[in-house]
């Protein structure tokens, strides 16, 4: 069985991702594909988990776990949907590493899959606009602190993708010297994903024609902007919620309100020649990372 799982990250475009693979089921069942929820990977990788650690036979933990994914059908490819694997929201960045976990938290699947079976995959996104938007969806979801307590121990300029997904393919072995010979992992920029999502769901999915693919790249929660979020904590220091329910109410206002639009400058979390130099070296992360082995980086072809 083939076997893509689909790990994030964070704020780059994935509920819009799994809902187009959800819009497009019956397409892709007709051609042997299978896709599993984000909330059922969830749920499987968690009893997988438990199973394991208490000791279970890992054949038979594998085979329970497949056949909650895939509820007991037959399939030639089976897509995993755990948009949130790769770390957590609210410490995207900490020691000036990307998902410092990531390797950690990604090795567990070498228990519950056949070797060599599988790969991920994974969008990426300039840090100027990635940690901004991760603090977004952090404090609307009620972790409530201000972004430089959000970005402590992190010194930004430091930050590489590279180095993120580098930890990322050496999760498929224990040892570091092991040569890895297929692709591991294939990996796009959020930024070119507006117009090219059908390649990067054909990618993920491993449609024969992604042009097929029925949906638009309206993206699916943007949240708030930087400046919303400052004034959001601002507001929660003044008025602590006190009744079940308030908290929603205050950010469902603020959403409202302060959503971060596509006319907006990006959300300014340094001087302008510091955001400049940041997202310079971001572009030349990218072009390392388009010639990193074991990876396939997608990219954007221009339209004619």
């Amino acid at each position: 069985m083939d076997i893509r799982i689909f790990i994030g990250a964070h704020r780059t475009a994935g509920l819009h991702i799994e809902n187009i693979l959800t819009q497009n089921e019956t397409l892709l069942g007709e051609q042997g594909i299978i896709v599993a929820s984000h909330a059922t990977q969830i749920s499987a990788f968690k009893d997988a988990t438990i199973a394991i650690d208490g000791g279970a036979d890992a054949e038979q933990v594998r085979e329970t776990y497949l056949n909650t994914l895939t509820n007991g059908r037959e399939c030639e490819k089976l897509v995993i949907i755990d948009r949130r694997r790769a770390g957590s929201v609210t410490r995207p960045a900490r020691k000036n590493m990307i998902f410092p976990q990531v390797r950690y938290s990604l090795a567990r699947f070498t228990k519950f899959l056949p070797k060599d079976s599988y790969k991920f995959f994974m969008g990426v996104r300039a840090p100027s606009t990635f940690l901004p938007s991760c603090y977004s969806d952090s404090l609307t979801h009620a972790k409530v602190e201000t972004f430089q307590e959000f970005l402590a121990s992190t010194e930004l300029r430091n930050l590489r993708w590279s180095e993120t997904l580098e930890r990322i393919v050496r999760s498929f072995s224990e040892d570091d010297e092991e040569e890895l010979t297929a692709t591991k992992l294939v990996t796009w920029r959020f930024e070119d994903y507006p117009c090219m999502w059908r390649d990067v769901v054909g990618a993920i999915s491993g449609i024969e024609n992604p042009q097929d693919l029925v949906g638009d790249a309206i993206p699916v929660n943007k949240g708030l902007s930087l400046y919303g979020c400052q004034l959001m904590y601002q507001y929660l220091q003044e008025h602590k919620p006190k009744a079940p329910g308030d908290f929603k109410k205050i950010r469902d206002a603020f959403l409202e309100k302060f959503a971060q639009q596509d006319d907006m400058d990006p959300d300014p979390i340094g001087p302008p020649e510091f955001i400049e130099s940041m997202d310079y070296a971001y572009d030349d992360d990218w072009y390392y990372i388009q010639r990193m082995e074991n990876v396939v980086a997608l990219s954007a072809q221009p339209r004619i």
